[in-house]
């Protein structure tokens, strides 16, 4: 009976050891596209997707996750389509996971059902970091609609230190002239500015007085000191903003820290800024159109529809246009005990 519990021990033992070193392959489809070209195909904002479909339920470990995010250029998705419901993952290249990224959720959905043999008009997902609630795509070509109800805030920046501090990013960072925002109660008071506003995470919004001027401001080149001025303003990146049209309004996000200087594209600062001029009442449409990532040379454009603000709960509908750049499957290798 000795002899037989310690065979029996030695194959759990021998079972243990075995399944600590197990390496399992996993082959994944990588698509990259651009999401918010503008009507020509041209612009956007690059996203890496990562389809897993062969994981039996079991997502992918966060170590690979982040690796693959750090293998790309501009943000990334992870997106599990195993379940009746896909749930997407988003990254900064940086390796960093945020919990919601517009433009990388329209690609997400988009790529997956590219993938799918039936391919729905509208779709439902689900975020890791975003609670249980099912959230909806629509699908029409290469156009995406994404539905947003999510907590809507703005706060003005009323602190001296922090009016000051945004001062100086704007003119020693961004090089903008004094007179292209204003100072103190010079400033205009028609447009939100100067303030905080958010349906995801917080971008500080400045109008600028012209396109002109909108279009001469500069990238930042030092990187931390930025970052810093983000961080004491509470703020995930800087949006500058002036109206072009009746309806239309172009745009330029220059993020806290993203491992870029500027984003051609921003789908949840575009939408917070709806949000925004909807509530001031002075722009009451039923369609934004934001142009964003002209001064790069990478023209784009964000649809913000449908916006309703009741309380602190913004519904809106975030549309824009997808092109595939590249697809290809990988293989990766993870361990598994």
């Amino acid at each position: 009976a000795e002899a037989k519990q310690k065979l029996e021990n030695t194959i759990r033992t021998t079972m243990s050891t075995a399944a600590a070193s197990v390496v399992v392959k996993r082959t994944l489809e990588k698509l990259t596209l651009r999401v918010f070209c503008s009507p020509s195909g041209t612009g956007g904002n690059p996203v890496t997707v990562f389809i897993c479909k062969d994981d039996g339920g079991t997502p992918l470990k966060q170590l690979t996750q982040t690796n693959l995010a750090k293998s790309c250029q501009w943000e990334s998705v992870v997106a599990h389509v195993a379940p009746s419901i896909p749930v997407l993952s988003f990254y900064m290249p940086s390796g960093e996971e945020v919990s919601f990224c517009a433009h990388a959720a329209m690609g997400g959905i988009w790529a997956a059902c590219s993938t799918s043999e039936t391919c729905r008009m509208n779709v439902k997902y689900r975020t890791v970091q975003g609670g249980k609630t099912a959230k909806d795509v629509t699908l029409n070509g290469n156009h995406v609609g994404l539905y947003m109800n999510a907590q809507f805030q703005e706060i003005q920046l009323e602190e001296q230190q922090q009016q000051d501090t945004l001062e100086h990013l704007l003119l020693h960072h961004l090089k903008i002239p004094q007179e292209a925002f204003g100072r103190g109660n010079q400033r205009q008071q028609k447009w939100p500015s100067f303030c905080n506003s958010s349906v995801a995470r917080p971008k500080t919004l400045v109008y600028l007085n012209s396109v002109d001027e909108l279009h001469q401001a500069q990238a930042p080149t030092e990187a931390d000191e930025f970052r810093r001025g983000c961080d004491a303003l509470q703020s995930t990146g800087i949006y500058l903003y002036t109206r072009s049209n009746v309806g239309e309004f172009q745009c330029r996000q220059f993020p806290r820290a993203s491992g870029y200087p500027e984003d051609p594209a921003t789908g949840i600062a575009a939408s917070a800024l709806a949000v925004s001029l909807k509530q001031s009442g002075r722009a009451n449409y039923p369609t934004f159109n934001i142009l964003q990532g002209t001064a790069m040379g990478r023209p784009s454009k964000i649809v913000v529809e449908d916006v309703l603000l009741v309380g602190d709960i913004a519904d809106l509908r975030c549309c824009g246009n997808i092109e595939l750049e590249e697809r290809e499957e990988i293989e990766i290798e993870e361990e598994h005990s």
